[in-house]
């Protein structure tokens, strides 16, 4: 490996040097250094992960069950699309029948995203580290 480390002690190897405060604060520079340099603020990357975590299929179904005009819709609705499939079918007559998919972001990956930035787990790992001694008289 280019870094020096072996494969099978290489993630050993990182969790250590991820504890190291100097490292730490390098990687958080640099992490601010990016934010700054794509003129991003961490609190719009924030909103962007709830518009992915937090959408309805409502917002995209109409009556019958079909899906709503896209063109309509504000660009914050339509942030967790991340595609549409046509497909048109025929039937033994030759008529058509066009099937529209939209294909639309995790909701749970974004969750869970935004519920490990904001440290919710945090508590749960503390729990797992916790050792219950029972003694008996």
């Amino acid at each position: 490996m280019k870094a020096g480390y072996s494969k099978k002690t290489a993630s050993a190897s990182a969790h250590e040097l991820l504890r190291n405060p100097k490292i730490r604060a390098e990687i958080d520079r640099l992490r601010h250094a990016a934010l700054i340099r794509n003129e991003l603020k961490l609190d719009d990357l924030i909103q962007e992960m709830k518009h992915f975590g937090f959408y309805s299929i409502a917002d995209f179904i109409g009556a019958g069950n079909s899906i709503q005009d896209l063109s309509t819709m504000s660009r914050e609705t339509l942030k967790p699309v991340t595609g549409i499939k046509t497909t048109v079918t025929y039937n033994e007559k030759g008529d058509p029948t066009t099937t529209v998919e939209l294909k639309l972001v995790d909701k749970r990956a974004a969750v869970v995203d935004l519920i490990r930035y904001l440290g919710g787990f945090e508590k749960d790992n503390r729990q797992k580290g916790l050792k219950i001694v029972v003694k008996r008289k």
